[in-house]
């Protein structure tokens, strides 16, 4: 690949995950400024995401993407009636 993405959710799970994630970056081929950590399912209303993103900003410094997935219910809502989150909640 010539540009690597992990997604890591903002959970201690992910925090923990540290030093084996860094090791499946080494083995990749894409160089080191192609490769990228994107936090996903965040929800700014839990204290413990809140937590895990400082936490992962310290961790992965200029290699984490300055934006976040948030966590949205519709998403869910929708693959649950095999539909298009944007045809569920537009608004979403």
């Amino acid at each position: 690949a010539d540009t690597v993405l992990v997604a890591l959710e903002a959970s201690a799970r992910a925090c923990a995950a540290l030093g084996s994630v860094r090791a499946l970056l080494r083995g990749a081929t894409a160089a080191p400024g192609e490769q990228g950590v994107l936090v996903t399912r965040f929800d700014p209303r839990r204290v413990s995401h809140r937590e895990a993103l400082q936490t992962l900003r310290e961790q992965w410094g200029e290699h984490l993407i300055p934006y976040t997935l948030h966590e949205d219910e519709n998403i869910a809502r929708a693959l649950a009636r095999a539909m298009c989150v944007g045809s569920l909640a537009p608004h979403a």
